[in-house]
């Protein structure tokens, strides 16, 4: 049997082509018209929040900006009657949220709202949005507060609760007994930890009461160390001349002194116990040494005063740290054991070395001027002499240190020219 060949003509090849022209015309119409749906379908969906979209558990899905702007006014409110609790000891304190011009806004929320997944192409704000139907998406927004509102509350908090430590006191009353007042701590707010702590209260959905976190000073001066003062370690006295001026600077001068206390270690300073010497405190001119002759000045006469505290000291064996003599020699304390002040130029200072406090008692009596040192007496049985030799003119000083009556040490402490 004899092949035949069937041959494609011209007019079966272009009905074929037809078709698949068709075929793919309708397939772009097609296309064109489910991108254009999907636009307009996008461009409406666009003018609203898309649904699924919650901000701090309100649901906005479905809304306006404005729309929602209005919902969101919910947690404007929220805020009106929310207040915090907080509390040192017997003590509470409110702060509320209102006084710290706390809010949300609004305005910003809502357009965050507005534009979530707004900026994707067409086809991924339809799968966001199909996404967001079964899981939905809670924005969390938090509001603002008035900083400078937030500090100046804390600062007059701390103001309340802060407390300067009070050092313990001494006084010998007119019994000789001695009246000690016990310290008292101080205590300080732990600024920037409170901060911390409200700020996260302030913020936190389930606000709990604020501890207010503190911490004590300790006073300088304490109790213990002030119940150690019991024995008269040292006196000194000196005479008193008739004149009135004279006699009236001492005695301001001896009322500044007496009741002063120096701890352990620490350096007396004449010129800080006594303060500047003025009319208005009630001193007077009397005779003072200025270029080797004798002049009235305003408070002379004190360094009497100065020169009896110098003695009571070198009686106690204490250092002595400065301490400058007269140019002329005086007529209350031998030559070499006096001391003088002028203005702040020059001082009497000494260091206590001892291992307690030491108490000052200075006073007036009959005519005479008594500066006594209180302490502790030494338990080794120390007591301490001070012996000048020489003249008007010229003079040493020696302390003699004697253990149980015998004498173990004699030291020259100064050598002083007068004119």
């Amino acid at each position: 049997m004899e092949t035949q060949k069937i041959l494609k003509t011209p007019k079966t090849f272009g009905t074929k082509l037809k078709i698949i022209l068709l075929i793919c015309s309708i397939t772009t119409l097609i296309l064109i018209c489910s991108i254009s749906s999907l636009y307009l379908f996008n461009k409406k969906a666009d003018k609203y929040i898309y649904k699924g979209v919650i901000v701090n558990n309100i649901d906005v899905g479905g809304l306006s900006k404005e729309e929602a702007k209005k919902k969101l006014e919910a947690l404007n409110n929220s805020l009106k009657d929310r207040k915090l609790i907080l509390s040192y000891e017997d003590k509470k304190v409110t702060l509320a949220l209102s006084d710290l011009d706390s809010k949300y806004d609004l305005e910003k929320i809502s357009q965050d709202a507005f534009e979530y997944d707004k900026n994707l192409n067409i086809f991924s704000k339809l799968a966001s949005r199909t996404y967001l139907k079964n899981n939905p998406i809670n924005i969390k927004e938090e509001f603002t507060y008035n900083k400078d509102r937030l500090n100046t509350f804390l600062e007059s908090l701390s103001k309340s609760i802060n407390r300067e430590p009070e050092n313990a006191t001494i006084m010998r009353n007119n019994t000789g007994e001695f009246l000690v007042r016990r310290d008292r701590s101080g205590i300080k707010i732990k600024n920037e930890e409170l901060k911390q702590a409200t700020l996260a209260q302030i913020f936190s959905n389930n606000p709990s009461e604020i501890v207010i976190p503190v911490e004590t000073t300790t006073a300088k001066i304490k109790y213990n160390d002030l119940i150690l003062v019991k024995d008269l370690v040292s006196t000194y006295t000196t005479s008193l001349t008739n004149n009135y001026n004279r006699t009236e600077n001492i005695t301001i001068a001896s009322k500044h002194l007496n009741q002063t206390l120096v701890m352990p270690g620490e350096v007396f300073s004449m010129n800080q116990a006594l303060g500047t010497r003025t009319r208005a405190k009630g001193y007077l001119d009397a005779a003072i040494f200025v270029n080797n002759q004798v002049v009235p000045d305003l408070a002379g006469g004190i360094c009497q005063l100065v020169s009896t505290t110098y003695n009571a000291a070198l009686l106690t064996n204490l250092e002595i740290v400065e301490r400058t003599p007269h140019s002329m020699a005086v007529a209350y304390v031998p030559p070499g054991q006096d001391a003088t002040i002028a203005g702040d130029a020059i001082d009497f200072k000494f260091k206590n070395n001892k291992n307690y406090p030491l108490y000052i008692e200075s006073y007036i009596n009959n005519g005479q001027l008594t500066v006594n040192f209180y302490g502790q007496q030494e338990a080794n049985g120390e007591t301490v002499k001070i012996i000048s030799r020489g003249s008007r003119s010229y003079a040493e000083v020696y302390k003699q240190i004697y253990k149980n009556g015998q004498l173990v040490s004699s030291t020259l402490i100064s050598k002083d020219s007068y004119r």
